[in-house]
């Protein structure tokens, strides 16, 4: 039996590797005399990191593979932990190992839908790949302002799909995708 049938995980980071001067996100969840120590696989420079809110202070920064939000990854993390203990709490008091197992399944469940582009670069990869101007305009580098516009469109489509649920995939580039994606723009006030 358990005595305090409750968690609070915390997101923190550790210290900077002094080769590139960034920091591991991990999260930490105790209960009970337990302790769960768990990787993110993201790394951020600690000016970027708000410490008392546990989050990244730029809303809109990504993963290291540009297909989802930061802090929307720390927030999974924290929900599975949290349902993962109360679920698991029924039964007593939850091990470290049953826990990082929900975690483990989380991230091997992400990293699968990922590979089956089957090694050509996601949507997300490609978009970036555009920004980072290595995809060239007859032979020439395109200027910043279309640049700003690139980063701007993969803003956009990646609160359209926090927000829509909607996974952006090469074959989900549909006309349905098209209706949904104007009327998202149209929300934003952004599309006439």
């Amino acid at each position: 039996k358990t005595n305090d049938m409750s968690i609070n995980p915390s997101v923190l980071l550790k210290k900077p590797s002094k080769t590139t001067g960034l920091s591991l996100i991990y999260l930490q969840a105790k209960w009970n005399g337990n302790r769960l120590l768990y990787s993110s696989r993201e790394n951020i420079s600690p000016s970027l990191w708000d410490r008392k809110k546990q989050i990244v202070k730029n809303n809109q920064a990504t993963t290291k593979d540009g297909l989802h939000f930061i802090n929307d990854l720390i927030s999974n993390m924290k929900t599975i932990v949290i349902k993962a203990y109360h679920k698991e709490a029924a039964n007593g008091a939850p091990t470290v190992q049953q826990i990082r197992a929900y975690l483990d399944e989380f991230f091997e469940k992400n990293e699968k839908e990922e590979k089956l582009e089957s090694g050509k670069p996601t949507l997300f990869q490609l978009i970036d790949k555009f920004i980072a101007n290595e995809i060239l305009y007859k032979g020439k580098q395109k200027a910043e302002g279309t640049i700003k516009s690139y980063r701007t469109t993969k803003r956009h489509l990646l609160e359209f799909e926090k927000k829509t649920g909607y996974k952006l995939r090469y074959d989900t580039i549909t006309l349905d995708f098209f209706y949904k994606w104007i009327s998202y723009l149209r929300t934003l006030g952004s599309y006439n």
